[in-house]
């Protein structure tokens, strides 16, 4: 997208999260980001499904209740993010920067977050139902009320993951699915 139309859309969206009645949300759905610089970017609410963000950098943005239903996020960096309550099913998002994020609630159903760093994060309520997350780093991770139904975990560490308040992971996972 060029970049000019992306700062408008920008631009219209935090205008939208200010006044629904004077801005517009976000709606970046099957756009081409790549290698997009969105750090510390308030896109709450916005529309990015099926959008490629491949290797973008998305640090420390807010998308809470945002679609990003089968976007590739490959290689991207979501460090420090809010994805509260988001929809990031059928996603994409192998060797994606999920240190610290916030994935409170969020519907990861059928991605793919293979060797994903999700260290720290906390993916309290998260649906991981099929979830594919083979050699992930989850250490540290606060897994309380996530449905793992069919969610791979093959080679997954999550040493002192935290899956009910008290209760700590001490190894990583060998053959789980």
């Amino acid at each position: 997208m060029d970049p000019a139309k992306l700062s408008a859309v920008l631009a219209d969206h935090a205008n939208w999260l200010t006044d629904h009645a004077t801005g517009r949300a976000a709606v970046l759905a099957g756009v081409d980001l790549s290698g997009v610089k969105l750090r510390k970017v308030d896109l709450t609410g916005a529309n990015l499904a099926g959008a490629n963000l491949t290797g973008a950098n998305i640090a420390a943005a807010t998308l809470t209740a945002a679609n990003l239903s089968g976007a590739n996020l490959s290689n991207a960096d979501l460090m420090g993010a809010d994805l509260s309550h988001a929809d990031l099913s059928r996603a994409t998002l192998t060797n994606t920067k999920l240190f610290g994020a916030n994935l409170t609630g969020i519907n990861l159903t059928e991605a793919k977050l293979r060797r994903a760093i999700l260290t720290a994060a906390n993916l309290s309520d998260a649906n991981l139902t099929d979830a594919d997350l083979a050699g992930a780093d989850l250490r540290d991770a606060i897994l309380s009320g996530v449905n793992l139904t069919a969610c791979k975990l093959t080679g997954a560490d999550l040493t002192d993951a935290v899956i009910y308040p008290g209760w700590h992971i001490k190894s990583t996972v060998e053959h789980f699915t």
